[in-house]
């Protein structure tokens, strides 16, 4: 095998449901002692050996398959993808699929080991099958990882070069022709790059097993930049992804795990907290953020893409009257914590469309020691049509409880139709 480099069409309602989502956040509490690890759930399907992945402003989940050497795209419908989304194959022929990275424009650029950097041009704002792929950039050894920040300047993790480059955009477009120039220094084998509104660039470098940052001066950075390791206890670091908090998620494919590097005031340092989200991972090299926070990873070895919803969790939609599966919620103490009663509630009240199933380990009791996990299992029942709000509460034993942690909960409740036989006479009672 080849080396791996190892809103669409929105209606006013959905709009709507989008807006509503977007305030649909976990809510910790300062000095929190439990957090919300996420829940894991595979989107799309049919990939030989997903490598790299990238989200657009649609929730569009492009691919990197190195597998089939190709780049897909999981079809987002209102901003969600899921297990039975439609997956597309954008692009193929590439030589060694990697990182992905995509602009404002909906322009996907591919690091594509011995075959340099390429773009596949957008057309009205979407890479199809029909685009144009372009050479950008030269001069690379074998690239792992690829950015672009919003002045189009596109940021290369070249791994076996050791170095970071960035390939200069003018006008806001690259092209074969563009300056390249390295950012950085005292890389072992950086393997994915990715860059924050004030310009400075975060690197796994894979052969460090560290995530180091490269620190903009003016929004710029240079051969001569500062850089400054965040942490360096991962075992395989593949994949790097960053939040509007200013939290950096790493792929760890030796873990292998989605580590968490939580933020203080909006930035990630050697003193910030490490703290694993979501699970059962393979080996894990890919990883992006959609527009609700949720966490999209290739899984390579497991030959699958995941969704860690997180930090809120949607049910989907279900017919009012029937049930969903069950949802297993898992919460991991931080520290010393006692739960003295869990909620799951509709708008403040219990009972209603979402409900505590069996199977859950969650109890009222002393959780002693930092590490130790439980979960909730919850269903949604919809009563009624439209969005469905709710919540799972871990409450403390003071009268009155105060909440541990709350995970927002949503879902839609599809309404039945109702179909009359032809020639059939019908009127609404009262009209």
């Amino acid at each position: 095998m080849t080396r791996p480099g190892y809103f669409r069409r929105l209606s006013f309602p959905s709009i709507c449901v989008v807006l509503l989502l977007i305030l649909a956040a976990a809510s910790p509490m300062p000095a929190q002692s439990v957090r919300f690890t996420g829940v894991v759930s595979p989107v799309g399907s049919g990939f030989g050996f997903p490598y790299g992945v990238a989200v657009d402003a649609k929730g569009d989940v492009f691919v990197a398959d190195n597998g089939s050497k190709s780049v897909k795209e999981i079809v987002a419908v209102n901003g969600q993808v899921s297990a039975t989304s439609t997956v597309v194959t954008i692009k193929s022929g590439f030589t060694s699929p990697g990182g992905l990275a995509v602009d404002a424009s909906g322009d996907v650029f591919v690091a594509d080991g011995t075959g340099g950097v390429k773009e596949i041009v957008a057309v009205g704002g979407q890479a199809s099958s029909s685009s144009s792929v372009i050479q950008v950039g030269s001069g690379f050894a074998y690239p792992y990882g690829v950015a672009v920040d919003s002045s189009g300047d596109v940021f290369v993790a070249d791994h076996d070069a050791k170095a970071v480059k960035e390939i200069v955009a003018v006008g806001g477009l690259v092209s074969s022709s563009s300056t390249v120039k390295y950012v950085g220094s005292g890389f072992q084998g950086p393997g994915a790059v990715v860059v924050d509104a004030s310009g400075d660039v975060y690197v796994a470098d894979t052969n460090s097993a560290a995530v180091d940052e490269i620190v903009a001066v003016g929004g710029l950075v240079s051969s001569s930049s500062t850089v400054t390791t965040i942490n360096n206890g991962f075992g395989r670091p593949e994949g790097v992804a960053l939040d509007s908090a200013g939290d950096v998620f790493v792929a760890d494919a030796n873990n292998p795990s989605i580590q968490e590097i939580v933020a203080i005031g909006g930035q990630a340092s050697s003193s910030s907290k490490v703290i694993p989200v979501g699970g059962g991972f393979n080996a894990p090299t890919g990883v992006a953020l959609n527009a609700l926070g949720n966490i999209i990873v290739a899984d390579s070895y497991g030959y699958t893409v995941y969704e860690i919803q997180f930090p809120s969790v949607n049910f989907g939609q279900i017919n009012v009257g029937s049930t969903s599966s069950t949802y297993t919620l898992p919460f991991t103490f931080n520290s010393s914590a006692t739960v003295g009663s869990i909620g799951v509630l509709t708008l403040g009240a219990s009972g209603k469309d979402f409900k505590s199933a069996d199977g859950g380990t969650c109890t009222a009791k002393l959780y002693n020691s930092e590490g130790v996990s439980c979960t909730v299992n919850v269903t949604f029942n919809p009563l009624a049509p439209g969005l469905r709000r709710g919540a799972v509460v871990l409450y403390d034993n003071s009268t009155p409880a105060n909440p541990l942690i709350t995970v927002n909960i949503y879902g839609i409740g599809v309404a039945p139709m109702v179909g009359f036989p032809p020639g059939t006479n019908w009127r609404v009672a009262g009209l």
